[in-house]
C-alpha cells in the first residue's frame, strides 16, 4: 500500500517537473529559442495547425531564430501567426524564410522575467502537495512546525 502511494506520488511529481520545464522553456530570454513559437497556431490549408507541423526552426546566431516553412506558400500565414502572438518580435521574411531577431534584454524586462518565473515556480511548488485532491496545508501548520 505504501509503495503504491510512493510510486503514484513520484509519477505525479515527474509530471509537475515536466510541466514546469515546458512553461519555463517559453520564457523569453535574450537568446533565441524555438520553444517560443513551436506551439503557435497557424491557419494553413484551411485548418489551424501548430507551427512545428508546418516549419523547421534553426538558430543561426544566439539572438536570431530562423523559421523555414516546408511549403513557401505558408510564409505569410506563419508570419501573421508570429505577429498575432504579440511576442514583441518583428518578423522579417525573404519569401522563403522568416527571421526573428531577439533584442538584448533591458533591466526592466529582466526584472519582469524574474517576477514571472518566481510566480510560476511558486504555483508549481504547491502541485505535489495537492496530489490527494485536497488543498495543501499552510507550511506553518505542517507536522514539523506543530510537533513539540
Amino acid at each position: 500500500m505504501i509503495q503504491l502511494v510512493i510510486e503514484e506520488t513520484g509519477e505525479k511529481m515527474d509530471d509537475v517537473v515536466a510541466h514546469a520545464r515546458r512553461e519555463f522553456s517559453t520564457v523569453r530570454t535574450g537568446r533565441a529559442s524555438s520553444s517560443m513559437v513551436e506551439k503557435l497556431t497557424v491557419e494553413a490549408y484551411g485548418v489551424e495547425m501548430r507551427m512545428q507541423e508546418l516549419a523547421t526552426f534553426s538558430v543561426p546566431e544566439p539572438r536570431q531564430l530562423l523559421i523555414t516553412p516546408h511549403d513557401p506558400a505558408n510564409v505569410p500565414a506563419v508570419e501573421r501567426a508570429v505577429v498575432n502572438a504579440d511576442l514583441g518580435l518583428a518578423p522579417s521574411n525573404d519569401g522563403r524564410t522568416i527571421r526573428l531577431s531577439f533584442p538584448e534584454l533591458t533591466e526592466e524586462r529582466r526584472r519582469d522575467m524574474v517576477r514571472m518565473t518566481w510566480t510560476t515556480s511558486r504555483a508549481r511548488a504547491t502541485c505535489p502537495r495537492t496530489t490527494s485532491g485536497t488543498p495543501a496545508r499552510s507550511s506553518t501548520n505542517s507536522f514539523m512546525h506543530t510537533r513539540r
